[in-house]
């Protein structure tokens, strides 16, 4: 039970990050909700209180949360409507006040405090112009032309093995190639990796992966072709010494093609 209670701590202060919107939600509600206003607390205050009560609850994450909602379990703190609760309550208390001064100065701090709190997501590292008409990152499509170039037979879809990184765009780029695991292997939807996709994930993730143990389950799992990070992964070129043979370089990734 303390163990829950800890999880459940660590992803509400997550989810909350270091921003100001999220306490200054509370502060509105709290505010708001003193007054003799059934309407707001009824639509805002009751229900949140309702959601929050669930969220916090070990039992309810103990069984429900980690059964059914594994990984996603914080997703349930979205029902609480931030932006309407900061946008209605804030004109709320704004009303409440009878001098136009005093009005202009919580309008005024409200919208300090909203536009201090955020951050300029376009100027982050992880977000940049796009490089194609499909929105990925260019290296994703290089990759999985090559891999594509190779197919002879249309009905064939290959199984491939690649890094992280790449495990969303590949995806959103193409079904002409079979990946062995998606954002499965970290339990986003319900179930956990069969042992063998696991093993070969476990190795992936790794700078100096085991190729003797990767190549192993690789094979087990009919894997075509493994990608490898060249910036990241070492000792991989020992890959071909248990059935996986260089193939190509592109863009700071090495493709190996099962040679057995």
């Amino acid at each position: 039970m303390a163990e829950w209670c800890i999880e459940i701590r660590d992803m509400f202060l997550e989810f909350v990050g270091s921003g100001w919107l999220h306490w200054l939600a509370a502060v509105i509600v709290l505010a708001a909700g003193s007054i003799k206003n059934k309407y707001f607390r009824h639509k805002f205050l009751y229900p949140i209180v309702f959601i929050l009560a669930v969220f916090f609850c070990p039992p309810v994450y103990g069984t429900i949360g980690i059964r059914f909602m594994n990984g996603m379990y914080w997703r349930m703190l979205w029902l609480v409507p931030i932006t309407v609760i900061i946008g209605y309550g804030g004109v709320k208390l704004c009303m409440r006040c009878k001098s136009y001064a005093v009005k202009a100065v919580v309008l005024a701090a409200v919208s300090v405090a909203v536009a201090l709190s955020g951050k300029p997501v376009f100027s982050q590292d992880n977000y940049y112009p796009a490089q194609n008409i499909y929105q990925i990152p260019q290296v994703t499509i290089d990759v999985a032309d090559v891999i594509i170039s190779e197919i002879t037979d249309e009905r064939v879809k290959p199984y491939v093995v690649v890094p992280d990184e790449m495990l969303c765009s590949m995806r959103q780029y193409t079904t002409k190639i079979r990946l062995l695991y998606g954002r499965d292997a970290y339990a986003y939807i319900f179930n956990e990796l069969p042992d063998t996709e696991a093993a070969v994930h476990n190795e992936m993730v790794k700078p100096q992966p085991d190729v003797e143990t990767l190549a192993k389950y690789a094979k087990a799992n009919n894997v075509e072709y493994i990608v490898f990070n060249s910036n990241y992964h070492v000792g991989i070129s020992d890959i071909e010494m248990h059935g996986y043979a260089y193939f190509k370089s592109v863009s700071g990734y090495d493709i190996y093609r099962k040679s057995e």
